[in-house]
């Protein structure tokens, strides 16, 4: 399926080279999983960010993880105060 559109195709590509990384660093087979790893790493790393800090991240990402980066993002309460420790169980708690 193709949409015709250029940058769409080129961020479809970016997000699978991305799925396809997270893949073989962790030898896992389902990307299902590596999008769920890279979504709860995106958001524990957003969240522990002081705004400006999480938005310019954003502006670096490709447009498809952009929008899960951004998914479900609220200003309330940001950044919030956590470990490292707390990031690596926050992430690990979406897979």
């Amino acid at each position: 399926m193709t949409t015709g559109v250029k940058n769409l195709e080129n961020s479809i590509d970016l997000t699978n080279i991305w799925l396809r990384d997270i893949l073989t660093q962790l030898k896992w087979q389902s990307k299902d999983s590596a999008y769920q790893a890279l979504r709860g790493t995106l958001h524990a790393i957003r969240d522990r960010l002081p705004v400006e800090e999480a938005v310019d991240l954003a502006s670096q990402l490709p447009l498809i993880i952009k929008g899960i980066y951004y998914d479900g993002w609220t200003l309330r309460d940001k950044p919030e105060k956590f470990k490292k420790r707390r990031v690596c169980q926050k992430s690990a708690r979406t897979i």
